[in-house]
């Protein structure tokens, strides 16, 4: 994991502009260009992390990891020129831009 780390008050997230890292043991890979933010629980959220993925300034999806569900992931919003392919067992997520 990167060491990116930035603390804000309370809460702690995560920005990377890594092509691979992990994230309360998910594995996310993405093409280079994109960032990840991850983190800034609130109490609207339950303690659960959110992820949100960016492209420059613009944010192309944001997923929900759930703390208290170990292999529970809600996608909450996503681009529509871009694939999330995800595979449970290996808990892996891959951003692919569509063509």
């Amino acid at each position: 994991m990167s060491d990116n780390k930035i603390m804000l008050g309370k809460r702690q997230i995560l920005f990377c502009r890594e092509q691979k890292i992990v994230v309360e043991g998910w594995n996310f890979h993405v093409p280079a260009g994109y960032n990840i933010i991850a983190g800034g629980e609130s109490q609207q959220t339950d303690g659960d992390t959110l992820i949100s993925l960016y492209h420059d300034s613009e944010k192309v999806a944001q997923l929900s990891l759930k703390r208290h569900k170990q292999d529970n992931l809600t996608i909450q919003a996503i681009a529509s020129d871009v694939i999330l392919e995800i595979a449970a067992p290996s808990r892996t997520i891959t951003l692919i831009e569509k063509n």
